[in-house]
């Protein structure tokens, strides 16, 4: 139970009552999915939309192969249940919270006490948007106020708010669980242009951010540009000085800031799973824009706002509405763990045959045919094995060994304990699909398609 189990024991609450699991995802999908695209809207209108959903780099050609960076609809809203419930979390906290500590809203004290509860469980649901999600209500709010005004915005956050401060104690004791005693705090480390290879050169890093970023950033620039010099020529200028936005530019700073910060430092061991703290400053600059465009168009209603905002987006997003329609075709050819009806078919013919107490040598994927059916693993995905506090590298080691059939293999399958090993497409695309030694020298008990399983008769 190391792991942020908010989702798991929401889930919990569907099983008991019996409610069939492909049924109750799909319903908290879609709702959190309607939350998040309100909420979204409400934070930065299209732009902010565009930017979670439709975020996809700058290849013209080939997106979905090419593209380093992955889409944030794809990589951490499909396949991560607890950034359904981050995202509307954390946008109501930087939208309504901020909105009430600056002063711009006053909200009622029991909703500030409800978002005090929301920030104080942000960590069982999702640990990561929970520390970048703080750290932005932190810098973005103290920007409101302004450094000379510090005491003051320390007093509103933690005196005159008393439910906010109350929220920290439950976070840092979840937090502090989540992580082991804060022992899995050492995962964070120094990588610059984390996605893309170490030993690049500066003209490849270059080359590399442009693809990923590059179109985007590039449309930001030329819309708040021109939305600029039409704010300050063309809109009259006493309408300008009262203008409730005066100026963007620090906060723009601080959000680039943070995006740079999560460009070079990474939360956690693997480059995708780094993707969940980059979102967040990615979402608020172009909800920044969005605002900007919102209130220009309050103050001076213009058919221009509108041809902007959808010119950008078209410029910035298309490629990442490439990347979602290329998403659909032959999802089988792209990756094994998308399991149609006949794989699951190949995986319950061939369990069938062996014993439920068998120990299985396979693949160490998050969603195997093996963990489908509840069979056993020596080794299971690693991301929620380490988000667990469980040391598997030398178990990992060892199963390397085994699975690409080297010397010392029989030894690592004692080791390991496994009666059987299990071959099929994942451990195909993981290990090739060249003979291995051990496939001469063991049984084959059960075959069925390309799942085959072979009985490991030394470890008995």
């Amino acid at each position: 139970l190391r792991y942020p189990f908010g989702p798991d024991l929401y889930n919990a609450l569907w099983e008991v009552l019996g409610i069939q699991t492909s049924g109750h995802l799909f319903v908290t999908g879609l709702a959190a999915t309607f939350a998040s695209f309100i909420l979204l809207l409400e934070l930065g209108g299209a732009w902010a939309v565009a930017a979670f959903f439709l975020a996809g780099g700058s290849a013209a050609a080939d997106v979905a192969t090419s593209v380093d960076w992955k889409s944030f609809f794809l990589a951490i809203w499909i396949t991560q249940r607890g950034m359904l419930w981050a995202l509307p979390m954390g946008v109501i906290l930087l939208l309504y919270l901020r909105r009430h500590l600056s002063g711009e809203t006053r909200l009622p004290r029991k909703a500030v006490s409800g978002m005090g509860r929301m920030w104080a469980v942000f960590p069982l649901f999702h640990a990561h948007s929970f520390v970048v999600v703080s750290l932005l209500l932190f810098a973005l709010t103290w920007r409101d106020f302004g450094f000379r005004r510090t005491r003051e915005f320390f007093k509103r956050f933690f005196i005159e708010n008393r439910a906010l401060a109350w929220a920290i104690i439950p976070a840092t004791l979840l937090i502090r669980h989540t992580s082991a005693d804060f022992s899995k705090a050492s995962v964070v480390h120094w990588r610059p242009f984390w996605l893309m290879p170490e030993s690049s050169s500066f003209g490849e890093a270059i080359a590399w951010f442009w693809k990923n970023f590059g179109l985007p950033f590039s449309a930001l620039l030329i819309v708040g540009a021109i939305s600029f010099v039409a704010k300050r020529f063309w809109m009259k200028a006493e309408i300008v000085r009262d203008s409730p936005d005066r100026s963007n530019v620090d906060e723009l700073l601080i959000l680039l800031a943070f995006f740079t910060l999560f460009l070079f430092v990474m939360l956690a061991p693997w480059e995708w799973d780094n993707i969940k703290a980059l979102v967040w400053p990615w979402l608020l600059i172009f909800a920044l824009l969005g605002k900007f465009l919102r209130k220009l168009a309050v103050y001076r209603p213009s058919f221009l706002w509108t041809i902007l905002t959808w010119i950008g987006i078209g410029t910035a997003f298309s490629p990442g509405v490439v990347v979602l329609a290329q998403s659909w075709i032959d999802p089988q050819e792209k990756s094994t763990v998308v399991w149609t009806v006949e794989q699951t078919t190949y995986g319950e013919a061939v369990l069938s045959r062996i014993s439920k107490k068998a120990i299985f040598a396979a693949a160490p994927s998050p969603v195997h045919v093996l963990a489908y059916f509840g069979r056993l693993r020596a080794l299971g995905y690693p991301g929620h094995l380490w988000s667990h506090a469980i040391n598997y590298r030398e178990a990992e080691a060892q199963l390397e060994i085994l699975m690409t059939g080297t010397e010392g293999w029989v030894e690592a399958a004692k080791t390991l304990k496994v009666s059987h090993i299990y071959w099929g497409p994942e451990e195909r695309a993981r290990w090739g699909s060249q003979e291995k030694t051990w496939q001469t020298q063991l049984p084959l008990v059960a075959k069925a398609g390309d799942h085959e399983v072979y009985e490991v008769k030394e470890t008995r």
